[in-house]
């Protein structure tokens, strides 16, 4: 998987405007912490790095869901937007098959890592626990267990490091 390293404004650019399909973005904790998530109520948050995998299929695509993530537009709406209120984008890798689901994709992951707050992004999808794993305590092992989930999965290509 190659490795790319941009800041966020190049990062969202580099996402084709057609792809549409499931993603993965990477987020840090810089301290444990209590937080309201909307619809779930509060849940303790630990200090460390989170995989949250998601589906874009309407119109905009990935390049829109992805970048609404990273720039935190708009309301709140997902529990990944309540998430973002403390959370910082680290990477992301996408995968452009729009017949590719998030339940596909949590099956892959939670092979390897642990999933986090039950019900997290997942409330439309009630035979996946959660669509936020926790994923160590550095970003390097982070992206590396990421990395080592999907490696074999010829869509994702890339895991683009965001610079913030």
């Amino acid at each position: 998987m190659r490795k790319i390293r941009l800041n966020l404004v190049e990062a969202c650019s580099t996402i084709p405007s057609d792809c549409k399909g499931v993603y993965i973005l990477i987020l840090g904790v810089e301290s444990d912490q209590s937080l309201d998530i909307g619809s779930l109520g509060r849940h303790r948050v630990e200090k460390g790095y989170y995989a949250y995998i998601g589906s874009a299929k309407g119109p905009g695509g990935i390049r829109a869901r992805l970048c609404r993530h990273i720039h935190r537009c708009g309301r709140r709406h997902w529990h990944i937007d309540y998430f973002r209120d403390i959370a910082k984008p680290i990477a992301f890798t996408y995968c452009c098959q729009e017949n590719a689901s998030e339940s596909w994709l949590y099956q892959i992951l939670a092979r390897r890592l642990q999933p986090y707050i039950r019900g997290f992004g997942s409330s439309d999808n009630p035979g996946v626990y959660s669509h936020l794993f926790k994923c160590g305590d550095s970003i390097e092992g982070c992206i590396e267990e990421v990395g080592a989930c999907i490696g074999e999965i010829e869509c994702f290509n890339s895991m683009i490091t965001v610079l913030v």
